[in-house]
């Protein structure tokens, strides 16, 4: 399961000592490791596979793909393919039971 956050800057982008950087603008790893273990946890499922968190960076990303820290950053240029090359390991009726767990959070506002 991954949790996608997207990031459309005119500065060039780069990932250095667990930060995300956009120019002037710095995004933590950490804080997306907490959004990712918080989408989790809101499943209240013990059988609530891992949520990874992704960076997609629409914009200038000479690193391309890169991953630090349990997060993974991708150019938005590369998230298709890289989103294929994902092993599959849910089943479908797994993927139907957590697609509609989350979108009863969204609905609830978490």
């Amino acid at each position: 399961m991954f949790l996608l956050e997207t990031k459309a800057y005119r500065a060039a982008a780069f990932v250095k000592d667990d930060r995300l950087y956009l120019g002037r603008t710095t995004v933590n790893g950490g804080a997306l490791r907490f959004s990712a273990k918080s989408l989790s946890e809101a499943l209240q499922n013990s059988t609530s596979p891992w949520v990874q968190p992704v960076v997609v960076i629409w914009g200038e990303f000479a690193q391309h793909q890169h991953a630090e820290n349990g997060v993974t950053y991708l150019a938005g240029s590369s998230l298709s393919e890289w989103l294929g090359k994902q092993p599959t390991k849910l089943s479908e009726h797994r993927v139907e039971e957590l697609s509609a767990a989350v979108e009863r959070l969204r609905e609830a506002g978490a």
